[in-house]
This record gives C-alpha cells, structure tokens and sequence, in this order.
C-alpha cells in the first residue's frame, strides 16, 4: 500500500492554503493557543470514545479532480492504544479497521481482505495526532508534535469554532503532509472540520457530524463484517 493511502487511512478518520495572510508562528507564551491547548487538555482528561458521520473530500492537483464519499468513523481510547473503525458505503462500500498496529480493509462486494503491519516504526502515533487531531488529543501532545499558529473563530454550519494550523515537527511526517487545518467546536473542543495538504498539493478534508463523545461502543464494531 502507498504511504499516501496509509496516512490518509488513518485521517479519515483525522487535513493548507488560505488567502488571508498568516499569523507568525505560535510561541509557548502566545496566549490565544495556550488557552486552546488548556481546553484540550481538560476535554481529553475525560474522553474514551467519539461516534460521527464523517464526509471526505479529497483534492488530486495533478488532475485537478475533487471527490467525495461518506461514511461512519468509530474511535475508542485505551491504554493499550487508540482503535478506529470506518465504514463508507458510497461510492465505494469498505471497511477499514485500525489497531494493535494493523490496518484491515475489507471491500464485501468482492469480498477482498486486506491487511499491512504498520510497524514498530511507522507513522501510526503521529498520523492518528495529525489527522484526528482534537479527537481525544491532548493540548500537550500536539505542542509536541507541531508548531501550532492559531487562525481566528470560525462559523461552520451554525456551529463555533476556532481554527489552528499546525506544520508537523518531524521531517518524516512532513513528507506526507505538510500542513494541518483544524477547526474545533467551541463547546465540546471536538474537531468539525480537518484538512491536510500533501507536498504534491494533493489535500483531504474529514467533515464531522452527529459527533457523539463517550457513548458506549460495542466490542462488535471493532472486527471486520466478513
């Protein structure tokens, strides 16, 4: 499997070129990215798991191409490590499973399983911050992976939020995606809406809703419905 298609795997999950200028780079002391990183702290001390309908956009810049597909996007919080469930049923009906390190993508209507080793060095923890990033995330584990600049609030779909840009710390990451839109509810600090843009250009935007946090999932949606 492609790196790209790996990395976006786990986004869906969570992603940047605006017209307006950017701010300078967000420093420790920068007072409206403190407070934002403060909330996140505070709502990842109580969150375990997150239910949404998710909507992906995904921009290809060499065709100048733009599609979409819609889906479910199951998340739970252990210990042990983080397990992502997604479904989309158009226009490509899959089922991807994330955890223990594996990726699991089944395609029923050619009944098809297939499976990949993430490894001990891949790029899964990061992938999971930058893509889901606001998912359960810390504010300290995102100051520790990105160099975050805060954008401003932002109205989207009647609902408050304010924007973040993050640009990845490691260089390997940054081959992947170059930088990071985060927009997250004002109430919950739950993300609404994540980009990513790829070096290429190339760029993916999860559109979150009906986002339910700390609603019991079962063990059953985990596994792959073979």
């Amino acid at each position: 499997m492609k790196p790209r298609l790996a990395v976006s795997i786990l986004t869906l999950t969570t992603l940047l070129l605006v017209s307006l200028p950017l701010m300078g780079w967000a420093q420790k002391e920068d007072p409206q990215v403190e407070h934002v990183l403060t909330e996140l702290d505070k709502a990842a001390a109580n969150f375990h798991t997150l239910q949404a309908k998710i909507r992906n956009t995904t921009y290809t810049k060499v065709v100048d191409d733009t599609s979409v597909e819609n889906g479910r996007l199951w998340f739970q919080h252990e210990r042990r490590g983080n397990m992502i469930k997604l479904e989309f049923k158009d226009p490509a009906k899959r089922e991807i499973l994330i955890a223990d390190g594996k990726v699991s993508i089944y395609y029923p209507k050619i009944k098809k399983l297939d499976e990949f080793d993430l490894g001990s060095e891949s790029l899964q923890n990061k992938a999971e911050l930058g893509l889901l990033a606001g998912v359960g995330s810390s504010g300290e584990s995102l100051r520790k992976t990105y160099s975050i600049r805060y954008f401003g609030e932002e109205r989207i779909e009647g609902r408050k939020t304010v924007k973040l840009i993050l640009t990845p710390r490691d260089t390997k990451v940054k081959s992947f995606f170059s930088t990071q839109e985060v927009w997250l509810d004002m109430e919950s600090w739950l993300p609404v809406r994540q980009k990513m843009l790829e070096p290429s250009g190339d760029s993916l935007t999860i559109d979150f809703d009906d986002v339910e946090r700390n609603k019991r999932i079962s063990d059953k949606t985990f596994k792959i419905k073979k």
